[in-house]
């Protein structure tokens, strides 16, 4: 896990000063070495590299690393599992022990296809001096992302958009589309940056860049193939995944909560890992949302050292507000602040630690997929008699009835299955199901509102397949962006076996009914049952109540929210905010509609 940054720009507009400060603003990424090169070819370029050594320790693994020849240089972030099987198909005098060089060494004799071949999560970039041109690309889950800008004639490339944020004139840098997106789904999708002229790079994209003209070529899904034909057991496919992440040269640590997944991958790890397993938990004192004890009942192993962090509502809201300063984009799934807090302990005394983020994903997990396949044709139900059952469930009378069932985020939920209910098509409604505000409260909130561009972008389609693509495509990569934001705040690798490609590829090839979907988890439950666990159903999705946060100390957040109002005053409809935040200390109403502007306020304040 690393940091890079690389700027090419002709001598008239190079600035070695300024790719410093860019360069350092990554330095959270990589404690173990920071490096960098100037490099004089038609143009000057600046390559950095912040190092979290984690294979390979020695010096000779520092980046940016180079061929013999000083003709190609690669800045990689990420891991790589299959490198030791690819060095042996490369005729070539390697020096280290390391995955960095076996990609340059394959890009050197192979080209850029040899790329296609990588397994693992990462982001890379190679200068080949000999074509003059950059090659970018990121891998199929877009677990490490990356970003460019292009200037004038200089184009530039980072781990994070932490490097393009400008330090003056904020607001009138916003990307208004990309500020749309994140009101409606609280994260940014690729290519949309929050930032205008900044892109970001899409799950298995890859770009070459000719420095001459500045010129790019796009290579949409360049990492991704779907349509290869696996029909290896699932079971077998899992261990191996995982069996693969353990690949390291320092020790490896364990999150565990209460879910499947989370149970399932701790109990692979422990049979795989001769050593003692080390294992944590994060607790939440006096919420009924609390996993920690269930997830101590479940995993018994002798081969087991077992930590749990215990946090408060105070410790969540000042993590909150911590979070805003590193995060470099608005992100409003709160669950960062829970994987911040736990990745801050962890790091303590770990590099890297196994997450099991991914399983939903790949096996429809989320209680959205089982409400879309058990009521999809309620799509082609007339208008009228929609109409009617959105109007009972937006009754007041009829969410305090269901409130007696203690429904987890119950508010967003109702919001969901109303934006499901507005759509004809069903990829449509899915996607309405992944949505957190309906169009109708985002057109009351932000002025100028142009409307849902991303729903436009997907056809209807008949196939299962297609709310897998959706889900890999437009819902992972938030995932992907709140571990990696919040373990490399931390210095902490946070490695998803349930995201091994050759895994990911076998689920899409698998020809799945409605029943199926409806039942997906039970593979893992029944591996989990060959060893004797059973795995309770009270699964929260490692989360807190926004509800009870905003309620805190008096409402204290949410008074500091409407003193900072100011900085929203341009882009929103304060008047209809303020509304909102009289409505929610009353009767408790736009939890969901707070937490998401609350999030962006914090961000623009400790931005601009």
């Amino acid at each position: 896990m690393c940091g890079i940054y690389l700027s090419s720009s002709p001598s008239s507009e190079y600035n070695l000063s300024i790719n410093i400060e860019k360069f350092n603003s990554l330095k959270h990424r990589g404690v173990d070495n920071s490096s960098y090169l100037e490099i004089s070819s038609t143009n000057k370029i600046f390559l950095g590299h912040h190092r979290l050594s984690i294979n390979d320790l020695s010096s000779r693994a520092n980046q940016p690393f180079y061929t013999d020849c000083k003709k190609y240089y690669v800045l990689f972030n990420g891991e790589i599992f299959n490198f030791k099987k690819l060095r042996k198909t490369i005729e070539y005098d390697f020096k280290t022990q390391t995955d960095t060089e076996v990609i340059i060494a394959g890009y050197k004799i192979f080209g850029r296809n040899f790329l296609k071949q990588l397994e693992g999560f990462f982001s890379i970039v190679i200068l080949d001096i000999p074509k003059n041109i950059l090659v970018a690309t990121v891998d199929p889950t877009s677990a490490k992302s990356l970003y460019y800008e292009k200037k004038n004639r200089t184009i530039s490339l980072s781990s994070e958009l932490t490097s393009f944020i400008p330090k003056s004139n904020l607001l009138d840098n916003l990307n208004h589309q990309a500020l749309e997106i994140y009101l409606q789904y609280g994260y940014i999708h690729a290519p949309n940056s929050i930032i205008k002229n900044t892109f970001k790079f899409e799950p298995g994209e890859l770009i070459e860049f000719d420095l001459n003209s500045c010129d790019k070529n796009n290579f949409k899904n360049f990492n991704k193939h779907f349509k290869k034909n696996n029909h290896r057991p699932l079971e077998e496919l899992i261990i191996e995944a995982h069996k693969s992440r353990l690949l390291s040269d320092v020790p490896i640590a364990t999150m565990l909560s209460s879910g499947v997944d989370s149970t399932l991958t701790n109990l692979i790890y422990s049979k795989l890992n001769k050593k003692k397993e080390n294992v944590f938990t994060l607790g939440i004192c006096n919420s009924r949302l609390d996993e920690s004890k269930i997830a101590v009942k479940q995993i018994k192993s002798k081969n087991l050292d077992h930590k749990i962090l215990y946090v408060s509502q105070k410790d969540i809201l000042n993590e909150f507000k911590k979070v805003s300063i590193y995060l470099d984009e608005p992100f409003a799934d709160s669950s960062c602040i829970l994987v911040s807090l736990l990745s801050k302990e962890i790091s303590k005394k770990y590099k890297v630690v196994i997450s099991s983020d991914g399983g939903d994903e790949l096996l429809y997990g989320y209680s959205r997929h089982r409400f879309f396949f058990s009521f999809f044709w309620i799509c082609h139900l007339p208008k009228t008699l929609k109409n009617i059952i959105k109007k009972i469930l937006t009754n007041s009378w009829f969410q305090g009835l269901l409130g007696v069932f203690k429904i987890p985020h119950l508010e967003i939920k109702i919001n969901k299955i109303c934006g499901f209910l507005d759509q004809n098509e069903k990829t449509k409604a899915y996607i309405n199901l992944i949505k957190l505000i309906p169009d109708s409260i985002t057109s009351q909130i932000m002025k100028n509102y142009n409307g849902d561009k991303l729903i436009d972008q997907f056809q209807e389609s008949q196939s299962f397949k297609t709310i897998k693509e959706i889900d890999y495509n437009f819902y992972l990569p938030s995932i992907n962006f709140k571990n990696d934001r919040c373990g490399m705040q931390h210095s902490l690798e946070i490695r998803e076996p349930l995201l091994n490609f050759e895994l990911v590829r076998s689920q899409f090839d698998r020809k799945m009914k409605a029943i199926d979907v409806i039942i997906s988890k039970k593979t893992f439950r029944n591996f989990l049952k060959k060893n004797h666990i059973n795995v309770s159903k009270k699964k929260y999705g490692f989360s807190f109540s926004q509800k009870e946060i905003l309620e805190f100390d008096d409402f204290k957040i949410l008074n500091e929210f409407e003193k900072d109002l100011n900085y929203l005053k341009d882009l929103f409809n304060t008047s209809f905010i303020k509304t909102m935040i009289m409505d929610f200390k009353s009767c408790r109403k736009w939890t969901t509609e707070l937490w998401i502007l609350i999030s962006l306020s914090f961000w623009l304040k400790n931005k601009i």
